[in-house]
């Protein structure tokens, strides 16, 4: 209504091309040595172009799409025109001695037109090793392990998850005035240039050991690995005198050490019967060494205004930053009380029923500086677990997963607390602070009968028509993410092959399935495997939940 009618009309389209090209060389000689070369390389380009034009303040809208033309105001027309090229290099090399002795290296070499003109290219070598000891002459009288290998293995890989033109001063446009009457186009660097930005590495090492005893009835695999993340790229916040946000640079270290440990079994085995298990357990524990010439950060997960993570060096990932919640003030004496001791400043004087934070810096004042570490993203350990029974032609198969010890911030309680405007609340919000209220007799000056019966509440703060809750994280919006989900359960039978033979097929299956179909979770919201952080927080502070879309259940 505002524009009086208005209409946009865009065209996109998109077109690429890859090309993939290997050549392998195999030779075994006397059934000792088996080699293994192959060399190869790669080439993608992909371009994506997008062209609109817009106008509005429309006399009539009958003549519909043809009467785009007919706008009094068009306004100046869009065009975004992004070409990426990368191309890759690469090889490897397998080696093996008497199938006991197995060595491979492989080395790549990748460009991509994403990075500055000097650091296009990205060389990531990688080595291995594996020792089959149940293959040794001494290994062969103990029976009961028909399989046990020792492994390790190096190497170092790169990312390139950045816009296509993010090391280059981009321009953009705009339309102005200068004498008040006349418009202009003027033209403005929209980003900060960096000529020295190039690829992300990560080196990692691993030493794992795979053991199966029992003709293989029971396996065991376990894996500890090291994993340092250099040159990270980052959009790194810039003073704002500067008249840009961000510049995209190479900045930080991650260090991720963890350990995995996989049993596979197989407990019964009959004639007619078998159960196979499989469980999977693993704990990751990440630690920032440093983060370019400062020793701390926030990090903007996209919720709302703000930055609600924390990264320092010396601290692991996934830091919850906000406010911390004492309680709440239950009376006006008790805030009266409180701007006497000048523990609060009389501008932020707040009401009975609102929060009371923690003041970190003591100035009275609830402010950025206020905030602390209040949660953690980061779980203590994860898992998954997958059982089948089978009973002759029946299977009953089910798959669990698990996380344990995350924290999740659970952005919708900003909006559905119950004070925020007109959305709907939480049930939770009924029990709510309520002030206790008494009829007044004005003539006497005295307090009457009692009006409504109060509520106390020191965890829910009171609903009030234009009270707006503070825009900063705090700890009464962090909750446990630790769940049990089952992920899946089916039940099948397969028909006899005596019958599927006159039938004239091969195998005749009949399932039924179900998926998502229960998770046990503490978690107030839809679900909580949720993640909707944007950009880096994806990876630096996962587990934001802000209205995400629950997820199906099905059968």
């Amino acid at each position: 209504n505002s524009a009086n009618g208005r209409a946009r009309f865009e065209r996109g389209w998109s077109e690429g091309w890859s090309s993939e090209n290997t050549a392998t060389y195999t030779r075994e000689i006397n059934t000792i040595h088996r080699i293994t070369g192959m060399v190869g390389m790669s080439a993608r380009s992909t371009r994506w172009e997008n062209f609109n034009v817009e106008g509005n303040q429309f006399e009539q809208e009958d003549l519909g799409y043809y009467g785009f033309p007919s706008a009094k105001t068009m306004l100046p027309p869009g065009l975004s025109d992004t070409k990426v090229n990368e191309v890759s290099f690469f090889g490897r090399l397998n080696y093996s001695l008497m199938d006991k002795y197995i060595f491979q290296a492989t080395v790549r070499a990748d460009g991509s037109s994403r990075f500055a003109e000097n650091n296009k290219w990205g060389y990531f070598p990688s080595a291995s090793a594996a020792w089959r000891i149940s293959e040794e002459g001494w290994m062969k009288n103990v029976r009961f392990i028909n399989n046990l290998k020792l492994r390790a293995s190096w190497g170092i890989s790169g990312k390139q998850a950045i816009g296509a033109y993010e090391s280059l001063a981009k321009v953009g446009t705009y339309v102005t005035t200068i004498n008040g009457l006349d418009p202009v186009m003027a033209s403005y660097f929209s980003s900060l240039e960096n000529s020295n930005l190039k690829w992300e590495t990560t080196t990692e090492y691993n030493v794992g050991l795979d053991v199966d005893f029992w003709d293989s009835r029971l396996g065991v695999v376990i894996d500890a690995y090291n994993k340092t993340t250099s040159n990270l790229l980052y959009a790194n916040p810039v003073p704002q005198y500067t008249g840009y946000g961000t510049v995209t640079e190479n900045m930080g270290k991650i260090r991720n050490r963890g350990i995995e440990f996989t049993v596979k079994a197989v407990p019964v085995q009959s004639r007619n019967f078998e159960w196979a298990l499989d469980f999977n357990i693993g704990l990751n524990r990440s630690k920032v060494l440093a983060l370019g010439i400062q020793d701390w950060q926030t990090v903007g997960t996209g919720w709302r205004t703000g930055e609600q993570g924390y990264l320092e060096v010396g601290k692991p990932l996934g830091n919850w930053y906000g406010l911390k919640v004492l309680g709440i003030w239950q009376s006006q004496s008790q805030i009266d009380q409180a701007v006497a001791q000048g523990l609060i400043d009389e501008s932020q004087k707040p009401i009975p029923g609102q929060y009371r934070f923690y003041d970190r810096d003591g100035n009275g004042k609830t402010t950025a500086e206020d905030r602390v570490i209040i949660g953690s993203a980061e779980p203590d350990f994860t898992g998954g677990l997958s059982t089948s029974f089978t009973y002759r032609n029946l299977t009953l198969s089910a798959n669990f997963v698990f996380t344990y010890g995350n924290q999740i911030f659970n952005g919708n309680s900003y909006e559905m607390s119950g004070s925020n405007n007109y959305n709907n609340a939480y049930k939770s919000a009924v029990n709510r602070w309520k002030p206790t209220l008494y009829y007044y007799d004005a003539v006497n000056g005295v307090r009457g009968e009692l009006f409504m019966e109060g509520n106390p509440s020191n965890k829910i703060p009171v609903s009030s028509s234009g009270l707006t809750p503070i825009e900063m994280a705090n700890d009464t919006w962090i909750e446990d993410g630790s769940y049990l989900r089952m992920q899946d359960i089916t039940l099948s039978y397969t028909l006899p092959e005596k019958f599927v033979r006159k039938l004239r097929l091969s195998n005749v299956r009949i399932f039924l399935t179900g998926t998502n179909v229960f998770c046990w979770t503490n978690y107030s919201g839809f679900d909580p495997d949720v993640n909707v952080s944007s950009g880096q927080a994806s990876y630096l502070q996962p587990g934001l939940d802000y209205f995400s879309y629950p997820r199906a259940r099905s059968f």
